[in-house]
């Protein structure tokens, strides 16, 4: 059985206290990092989240990426990454696609959030994992972290679904790929 959770429970168990992110001035342990996927993954639900929904995110690399790369499996859903060199037109596509409701955006991305909805993307919430002041209309990640219960572990595994990337098609036209737990 493949469960790509399993490395965090490792760590966090082997490794507690341990550095495991280190980004803007943000430290966390791996059992810190563990709580807060626990969290994160509470705010999901808080948020409508339901078991195989899409949640897309559009930011750069940072700590609060590779905790949502591991918080949305970790509620029983899955990951949208979007390209962000792709236009307005093409990351609206792909959140219509994926059906994802939920969009996770940074400092750099949250500007894109009028023209998203400009194009008719269904998104329900917005969640910023920005440094600044978090802009009107969204939901401020740390609130979610500290104002949310724990959840368990959804275990999903194997051939359950994880991601869906889209990607450039043969034709040039975008297409979802959707990866599963043993894909990745």
């Amino acid at each position: 059985m493949f469960y790509l959770m399993q490395d965090v429970h490792r760590n966090a168990q082997i490794r507690g206290n341990y550095i495991a992110t280190d980004c803007a001035g943000r430290r966390h342990t791996w059992s810190e990092f563990k709580d807060r996927l626990f969290r994160f993954a509470g705010g999901l639900r808080s948020l409508g989240v339901q078991d195989k929904d899409g949640v897309a995110i559009l930011a750069l690399n940072s700590d609060r990426y590779f905790e949502y790369y591991f918080g949305v499996p970790w509620a029983s859903a899955c990951t949208v990454p979007l390209n962000v060199r792709w236009s307005v037109h093409e990351n609206a596509y792909s959140i219509k696609n994926a059906g994802a409701k939920v969009l996770v955006v940074d400092d750099a991305f949250a500007p894109m959030i009028p023209a998203l909805k400009e194009k008719d993307v269904p998104i329900d919430h917005v969640i910023y994992i920005g440094d600044k002041d978090t802009p009107g209309g969204m939901v401020n990640y740390e609130y979610l972290i500290v104002n949310n219960d724990p959840i368990d572990d959804a275990y999903r595994s194997n051939d359950d679904l994880a991601d869906i990337f889209y990607i450039g098609g043969t034709k040039g036209f975008l297409k979802g790929v959707m990866l599963t737990h043993t894909n990745l």
